[in-house]
C-alpha cells in the first residue's frame, strides 16, 4: 500500500492517546523529485513543482496528525460526558435514597421524642407516688407511736367503762379500727402504685433506648449516603472540567486544521498551475505520445492485490485515492524496470518507503515503492526488465508488495493500460 497524489487526507481513527495540553504536529517526509523528462524550461518548472509537492506532502502529514488527534480528543470528550451523565444519574438515585432516609429519620426522631416525653411523665408520677408513700409511712409511724404512747391506762379504761352503753363502746372501737385500716389500705395502694410506676418506667426506658438506637442508625445511614453522594458530585464536576479542557484543546486543533487546509489549498493550486505549465512546455518540445501496453510488469506473474482508484485505505481506514497498482510478492522478490530509462530518485520517500523513480521520456515516469533493498542509484541508466530492487514492506505498508505507479507529466494515472492489464 502506498499513498500518492496531492490530496488532503482525513483521518478519523488510530492514534496514540494525546496529552491534553499538547498539539503534536509531525511532518511526514516529502516526496522526492518530480517525474518525467522535459526541456530546460520544463525542468525548472519541475523543480518548482517538486518543492511544492514536498510542501503538500508535509502539510498532508500534519493534517493526518491533527485529524487523528481530533478523533482521540472527541473520544475522550464523549467518554468524559458519558461518565458525567452516569455519575449525575447516581447522584439522583442517592438524592432519592437520602430523601427516603430523611423521612425515616424524622419518624424515628418523633418516636424518640414521644418515648422521652412519656418517660419524663412517668418519672414525675413515680416521684409523686414515692412522696405520697413516704408521707403515708410517716403517718402510720406516727399513729403507731401515738398508740403506743397513749395506750389506755386505768383512767382510760374507766372512761370507756363510763360510757353509757355497749353500743357507744363498740362505735368508739370501730372508729379507731377504721382509721387504722384506712391507713393500711392507703399504704398498700401507694406501694402497688409505686411498683406499677417503677415497672412502667423500666419499660419506657427500654423503649427510649430502642428509639434512640433506631434514630442513630438512620442518622448514620444518612451520613454515609451524604458522603457517597458528595463523592459522586465531586467526580461529576471533575469529569465536566475534563470535558471543558478537552473542548478547548479541540478548538485549538480546529483552528490549526483550518490553517493547514487553507495552506494545502493554496499549495495544491500552485502545484496544478506548475503541472499545467510543464505539460504545455513538454507538448511543445516533443510530439511523442505514449500509448498503452508498452511497459513491463515490475514483478512478472505477481497478482494484483490492490488496483488503481478510490478505496478504503488499509492503514488510515478512510476513503482515499490509491494512485498505483499493488503487486503482492514475498520479501526479496526481484523488481524489474518497466522500460528503458534513467533513475531520477532512489531512497526513502515518505509513505512510499524505499522507492525508485525512473524517467522513460515523453513525459512518462514510473515509481516502485516499499522496497526492501534498492539496487540502483540516481543517474543510473537502466534497461527494460533489469532488476532494480527487492520487494519489501517499508513506509506505510501492511505486507510485502510493490506499489507501482505510472505518472504522465508528473500526474499519477492508472497503470493498467500501460501494462496491458485493462
Amino acid at each position: 500500500m502506498a499513498h500518492g497524489g496531492n490530496v488532503a487526507k482525513v483521518v478519523k481513527v488510530r492514534s496514540r492517546p494525546i496529552l491534553a495540553a499538547t498539539l503534536l504536529l509531525v511532518c511526514l517526509p516529502a516526496l522526492g523529485p518530480a517525474l518525467g523528462s522535459a526541456p530546460a524550461g520544463a525542468a525548472t518548472a519541475r523543480q518548482r513543482q517538486a518543492g511544492v509537492d514536498a510542501s503538500i506532502q508535509q502539510v498532508n502529514g500534519q493534517l493526518d496528525q491533527v485529524d487523528s488527534q481530533e478523533v482521540q480528543i472527541q473520544l475522550q470528550i464523549d467518554h468524559a460526558r458519558a461518565a458525567r451523565a452516569a455519575l449525575d444519574a447516581q447522584v439522583g438515585a442517592y438524592n432519592a435514597r437520602i430523601g427516603r432516609v430523611e423521612g425515616r429519620l424524622a419518624t424515628a426522631q418523633a418516636s424518640l421524642d414521644r418515648a422521652s416525653a412519656a418517660l419524663v411523665d412517668t418519672e414525675l408520677r413515680l416521684t409523686a407516688a414515692r412522696e405520697q408513700q413516704s408521707q403515708a409511712r410517716e403517718r402510720l409511724k406516727n399513729d403507731a407511736v401515738t398508740a403506743y404512747m397513749e395506750q389506755p391506762g386505768p383512767e382510760a379504761a374507766s372512761a370507756i367503762l363510763d360510757l353509757k352503753s355497749i353500743d357507744e363502746v363498740q362505735r368508739q372501737m370501730s372508729y379507731l379500727q377504721a382509721v387504722a385500716a384506712t391507713d393500711a389500705r392507703d399504704l398498700a395502694r401507694l406501694q402497688r402504685l409505686t411498683a406499677q410506676t417503677r415497672d412502667l418506667q423500666a419499660a419506657q426506658q427500654a423503649a427510649q433506648r430502642q428509639a434512640l438506637g433506631q434514630r442513630d442508625a438512620v442518622a448514620s445511614n444518612e451520613t454515609e449516603l451524604a458522603l457517597a453522594r458528595q463523592a459522586l458530585v465531586d467526580a461529576s464536576a471533575a469529569q465536566a472540567q475534563s470535558a471543558d479542557s478537552l473542548s478547548g484543546l479541540q478548538a485549538q486543533l480546529d483552528a490549526e486544521k483550518a490553517r493547514l487546509q487553507a495552506q494545502l489549498a493554496a499549495l495544491q493550486a500552485q502545484s496544478n498551475s506548475i503541472a499545467a505549465l510543464i505539460r504545455q512546455e513538454e507538448a511543445a518540445a516533443s510530439g511523442v505520445v505514449f500509448t498503452g501496453g508498452q511497459l513491463a510488469e515490475p514483478v512478472p506473474g505477481a497478482p494484483v492485490t490492490s488496483p488503481y482508484g478510490w478505496r478504503i485505505d488499509p492503514i488510515l481506514h478512510v476513503r482515499s485515492m490509491h494512485t498505483g497498482i499493488d503487486f503482492g510478492a514475498p520479501y526479496g522478490t526481484p523488481l524489474h524496470a518497466a522500460a528503458d530509462g534513467v533513475v531520477v530518485a532512489a531512497g526513502p520517500e515518505g509513505g512510499y518507503g524505499n522507492a525508485t523513480i525512473l524517467e522513460h521520456g515523453g513525459g512518462i515516469a514510473t515509481l516502485y515503492g516499499h522496497q526492501e533493498q534498492i539496487l540502483v542509484s540516481p543517474g543510473d541508466h537502466v534497461s527494460r526488465g533489469q532488476v532494480i530492487g527487492m520487494v519489501g514492506c517499508t513506509g506505510w505498508c501492511t505486507g510485502p508488495h510493490v506499489h507501482f505507479e505510472v505518472r504522465v507529466n508528473g500526474t499519477p494515472v492508472d497503470p493498467a493500460p500501460y501494462l496491458g492489464l485493462s
